[in-house]
């Protein structure tokens, strides 16, 4: 309730004004009144929510599944050789994503076809690695006993390539019924070219053996018939000898091969160790030098190439 007076113009009190006003009735239009307020915000909230979820479902959510969807699709369309296709245009990073990802799926096509056919390759070079490593082991001896005839000696070679194919060799044949020729050899370099270059070499050696060349000038003979032509710089260390089986008595020359290793009498094995020759195919007019060796009945010669020397463990020993 509320009173006030009310007063002329000589200032004198002629009456009173008074109100009173219902306190629930004011406290209702308040209520309805932030009621209205409340309904409004959640309504603009809704509304703007509404709106807002539609644009990140637009230009979020839409683009992700789609981009999430032809992604898995990647592996099936490269299996049936079709491109994948990914139209997204929200102007953004997610536009940026799926562009990427168009170029990753032509990228990976590119190399899947790039890598067939290196393997292709690979397969192609192995199966001709194959076939050369059994040509190889084929060129040299491999019965044992390879005379059986000759009860005078033993014999016994055997060659592990590192690689399919390796310029390593050995040779041995007679040269006539009393005199038997040893060969130990290592081509400088692996794989196809220094297989190659055995081949020649191998072929060289025993025809100048069997022509009656004795060691020191086969070496040399081989020596200048490799260096014509030999554009690749590559060489070879030969061990050759020439045995009589009547009489024991060696003949071999060394050209930069490894130092053979002699057993006498049955006991423990010992290094032969003398200055060597230069490696064939190295250095033109080389005058190879002979040395001179007697076999007993019951010692053993024991020749081997690098392949021995440098062999290492586990734990490089």
């Amino acid at each position: 309730s509320a009173y006030s007076p009310i007063f002329n113009s000589a200032g004198e009190p002629v009456a009173v004004a008074a109100v009173d006003m219902s306190v629930p009735g004011i406290l209702r239009a308040i209520f309805n009144y932030l009621l209205i307020i409340v309904f409004s915000i959640f309504g603009i909230t809704a509304v703007a929510m509404t709106l807002y979820y539609s644009q990140v479902e637009r230009k979020i959510i839409k683009p992700i599944r789609t981009l999430r969807k032809r992604t898995a699709e990647m592996i099936d369309n490269i299996e049936r050789e079709k491109k994948i296709d990914i139209k997204i245009k929200t102007g953004d990073e997610i536009e940026e994503l799926a562009n990427a990802v168009v170029q990753m799926d032509g990228d990976l096509r590119e190399y899947i076809s790039k890598l067939s056919a290196v393997t292709a390759e690979k397969e192609r070079i192995g199966a001709e690695l194959n076939v050369a490593s059994r040509i190889q082991a084929a060129m040299l001896p491999r019965i044992f006993p390879p005379f059986p005839d000759k009860k005078e000696f033993d014999l016994h070679a055997a060659m592990m390539p590192a690689k399919e194919v390796g310029g390593d060799f050995y040779d041995f044949y007679m040269v006539d019924d009393d005199h038997i020729a040893l060969v130990m050899a290592d081509v400088s370099g692996k794989g196809i070219p220094a297989a190659l270059f055995m081949v020649i070499s191998k072929v060289l050696i025993k025809t100048s053996v069997q022509a009656g060349l004795s060691p020191a000038e086969t070496l040399a003979k081989v020596n200048s018939q490799l260096l014509d032509g030999n554009d690749t710089g590559m060489f070879v260390t030969v061990w050759l000898a020439v045995i009589d089986i009547r009489t024991g008595k060696g003949v071999a020359a060394n050209a930069g091969h490894e130092h053979p290793a002699l057993m006498k009498g049955g006991k423990s094995y010992e290094m032969i160790k003398y200055k060597h020759s230069p490696a064939v195919s190295t250095i033109e007019d080389i005058d190879y030098s002979e040395h001179g060796f007697d076999l007993e009945p019951g010692d053993s010669i024991f020749v081997y190439t690098d392949g021995v020397t440098e062999a290492t463990n586990e734990q490089t020993e």
